[in-house]
């Protein structure tokens, strides 16, 4: 399992959310790729019954998936988190590894011309954030 520490912190059972996981698959094929694995579990998850603690972020939305863009190098960063604030987007590239980094990207950017690394792993991030 890819995120178990950020589950364990949590207390969220670890099962599959069938909405979510139609969702995603509708999702991958519409982009012609597949999320790495790491960032599908977690958008797969079953959160329905989750209580969201006060400093806790929201869970993932299986049904606002975005691509940063929908042509150029930003159709294939994944956004798995935007500030509340507006002024950054977190995103993933669906072409890197079963953990990929994170990156942090100012709020304008729609191509990944402004990344920085947030996170080496897409589970530091789900840690960071539990």
């Amino acid at each position: 399992m890819w995120n178990a520490r950020a589950y364990d912190l949590l207390d969220v059972p670890v099962q599959v959310d069938p909405a979510a996981e139609a969702q995603a698959a509708t999702f991958e094929a519409r982009w012609g790729f597949t999320m790495p694995a790491a960032v599908r579990e977690w958008v797969v998850g079953d959160w329905r019954d989750w209580a969201r603690g006060p400093s806790v972020d929201l869970p993932p939305r299986y049904d606002q998936l975005e691509m940063l863009s929908e042509e150029g190098p930003g159709s294939r960063l994944l956004v798995v988190d935007r500030d509340s604030q507006g002024c950054c987007s977190f995103v993933v590239s669906v072409d890197d590894h079963d953990d990929p980094p994170v990156l942090v990207l100012e709020r304008d950017d729609t191509t990944g011309e402004s990344r920085s690394t947030y996170t080496q792993q897409f589970t530091a991030f789900t840690h960071a954030n539990a």
